[in-house]
């Protein structure tokens, strides 16, 4: 996903990330439903979607470029906002039942 968002500009970077985020959700949540690949975004990875969502990919930086580096912490950060989220859900339900 660093990868495709180095690839994009600077400015559509965030929302890219998150849409990138939705569409390997999309993807899993088909693959698990239909037993097959999603027809545009794969089987619900990140690598799948950036790879089918976006054009080509930057080739592999070093991780002495900081434009990279910048890149990666929003996938990561982006992670971590979305295991919180579902672990914060999971233990609402569980405290409901």
């Amino acid at each position: 996903m660093a990868r495709a968002l180095s690839a994009a500009p600077a400015r559509e970077r965030t929302v890219l990330c998150q849409q990138l985020f939705d569409r390997a959700g999309l993807a899993a949540a088909h693959v698990a439903r239909t037993a097959q690949l999603h027809p545009r975004w794969g089987n619900g990875s990140l690598d799948a979607a950036a790879r089918h969502s976006c054009g080509p990919l930057c080739s592999e930086p070093t991780w002495d470029n900081p434009d990279y580096i910048t890149c990666l912490r929003l996938v990561l950060t982006g992670l971590h906002s979305r295991l919180v989220r579902s672990a914060d859900s999971r233990k609402i339900s569980q405290a409901e039942q």
